[in-house]
């Protein structure tokens, strides 16, 4: 399970073995993670590395450490946080299709309530900063996604602002990272032809009107259509 590190940062490589190895289960909850002399000698590792990664897996409530019982791996599903998204969605460098339908799941839960909540608390000049962002997007090329892709995310990203809802903007802050990472996961929902690209106006123009409900329902219709693109794409 555990192979010799011989790139630099390697506290980086030690966490990122470690870390699978838990999210795959090849470390289940309960057992206890091999000593730290153990780490060191199959990874080729000195001990600095090890205990840095190992702070990182604690940090991401992945291990319990107590002195003198070691280190016993932690059920993630009932303390990790949503930064571990990232990693479940391609553990060991490969797609996790229940991972990804969750993503697209909460992707769908999560953007048509900012459409409607921003419709009902917005100030002028967030709805002012929405339209820059939708007229960005309009002026992209039909084949340039990347830029679609990164307007629409930044486009979602000014509804959590607009949302006053804290929790809902930490939650967008959390998977930027993951857009970051692993966003040709996702390019595919933008690639021409993109026939949704008109929503993202009508969407502003809910909110612009101050009509929620409205927002809402376009905002579902957009993720709806993207996420089965998406799915099309993965074959899944």
């Amino acid at each position: 399970m555990l192979r010799p590190i011989n790139k630099i940062p390697r506290s980086d490589q030690v966490f990122a073995q470690l870390r699978d190895n838990i999210l795959t289960g090849a470390y289940e909850p309960g057992q206890k993670l091999p000593p730290e002399r153990t780490i060191c000698e199959r990874m080729n590792v000195n001990r600095t590395s090890v205990r840095e990664a190992v702070k990182r897996l604690q940090q991401a409530k992945l291990v319990r450490v107590r002195q003198g019982s070691g280190m016993t791996v932690r059920d993630y599903r009932l303390h990790a946080g949503l930064d571990l998204i990232g990693a479940l969605l391609m553990p060991a460098g490969r797609l996790d299709p229940d991972a990804l339908e969750s993503v697209l799941e909460m992707r769908l839960l999560l953007g048509p309530e900012l459409a409607r909540l921003t419709a009902e608390r917005a100030e002028p000049e967030e709805v002012a900063r929405l339209r820059e962002v939708v007229e960005r997007l309009e002026s992209c090329a039909a084949e340039d996604a990347q830029g679609i892709q990164h307007h629409d995310f930044e486009f979602h990203s000014r509804l959590a602002e607009a949302s006053r809802n804290l929790a809902y903007l930490l939650v967008v802050n959390s998977i930027k990272d993951l857009y970051r990472e692993y966003g040709e996961l996702f390019l595919a929902a933008f690639e021409a032809p993109f026939p949704q690209r008109g929503l993202y106006r009508r969407i502003l123009d809910a909110i612009r009107a101050g009509q929620p409900e409205r927002a809402h329902r376009l905002d579902r219709e957009l993720l709806l259509q993207t996420n089965a693109r998406i799915r099309e794409s993965l074959g899944l």
